[in-house]
């Protein structure tokens, strides 16, 4: 699971994946918190498979939800 801290770390979601990717190439499936639905478009554009949705109002978990459209699995 990427972490704010990881995210920060790497400088962006879709670059801390890129570095899970290729530095840990046995991981099949990548988890990604986000806080906000920005955060959330940038997990999709790097193709994770489950997004956790962090801190977000009810509101925005169902914007979330309507965003992911099955692409990922959806942790709240």
């Amino acid at each position: 699971m990427l972490k704010d801290n990881h995210i920060a770390a790497a400088g962006g979601i879709k670059k801390a994946v890129s570095l899970v990717r290729e530095n840990a190439p046995f991981v099949h499936k990548i988890e990604v918190e986000v806080e906000n639905l920005e955060m959330l478009r940038e997990a999709l554009e790097a193709k994770v498979e489950i997004i956790m949705l962090d801190n977000m109002s009810f509101e925005e978990m169902t914007e979330a939800v309507k965003i992911v459209s099955h692409r990922a699995l959806i942790e709240c």
